[in-house]
């Protein structure tokens, strides 16, 4: 499945709560296994309340909290499966509030919303190392101005603002998302020692309708949307003041629409909403 061209093997077939990730990495390789950004588990839910619980991993086996595009995309298997558009589903974040928007059988694609949960800015949830910074500007308890210190190579790099969706994201906007060095520095500030569990990075552009985001990830490299990195995005853009409380961003794979109408001191989630489709399903021997 696929959520602006964030996609994943999905499957409800393996029995193990934790995958192998030799496995993970060969069917995740696009050249000698299925292909994709990482492989998904629809696990039974620990939560009574829940659906099911998603438990995600990286292309390179690691595994990871969060993912808003995965989340959406097992939205819609569930939806197909049972009829039900208003429903929980688990992560290792928390409970999940989805609606299905629209949905259509003959493409197996949908529109789908996401209550992704709130935001976190504290250093020690992000993580985030402070004496690997020149400086930090702190708005409300938010990181919103860091600088972080220089690498071999990188003489300068753009002031980041950082949120924590379950997952760690460093922000950059830049005046051009695609010729401000992404695919030098996005490797590179993946592992930065200011984050001791390595990070997420968005280069985020202004346009006429919104923003523009590259993301490279954590784990797999760039991908052509990240869910989590648009909500990411978007908080850090109503913190400093680029966007209202609902904006659109486009990532290469699409568009993507959000709405936070929380702040730093008042918890609330932010609310993802996009398109997921079912690309093909098979059996692969494992």
């Amino acid at each position: 499945m696929e959520g602006t061209a964030n996609d994943y093997v999905f499957t409800d077939d393996l029995s193990e709560e934790r995958a192998d990730p030799a496995l993970i990495r060969r069917i995740a390789d696009r050249h000698t296994g299925v292909g994709g950004d990482g492989v998904v588990l629809i696990r039974p839910p620990r939560h009574p309340e829940a659906r099911a619980r998603m438990r995600m991993y990286n292309a390179d086996g690691s595994v990871s909290a969060m993912c808003g595009n995965a989340l959406r995309c097992i939205a819609l298997f569930e939806h197909r499966r049972s009829g039900a558009t208003e429903f929980l589903l688990e992560s290792d974040v928390g409970l999940h509030r989805v609606k299905v928007l629209q949905s259509d059988a003959a493409s197996g694609a949908g529109q789908i919303e996401i209550d992704l949960g709130a935001p976190r800015f504290a250093a020690a949830e992000i993580p985030f190392r402070p004496e690997h910074a020149l400086s930090a500007e702190v708005q409300d308890g938010a990181l919103i101005n860091v600088r972080l210190k220089p690498l071999p190579g990188v003489p300068e790099i753009p002031p980041a603002v950082l949120v924590s969706m379950g997952n760690p994201h460093c922000v950059l906007f830049v005046d051009d998302a695609d010729h401000a060095g992404f695919e030098t520095l996005g490797p590179l500030l993946e592992y930065h020692p200011a984050f001791p569990e390595r990070t997420n990075v968005e280069f985020v552009s202004p346009e006429a309708n919104g923003l523009y985001q590259r993301t490279y990830e954590r784990g797999t490299g760039e991908t052509l949307s990240c869910g989590s990195g648009a909500c990411a995005v978007h908080v850090a853009a109503v913190l400093t003041g680029r966007s209202g409380p609902v904006g659109r961003i486009r990532v290469r794979g699409g568009e993507l629409e959000l709405e936070w109408r929380g702040s730093v001191t008042e918890s609330a989630g932010v609310i993802l909403r996009g398109p997921a489709r079912i690309a093909f399903e098979g059996v692969i021997a494992v």
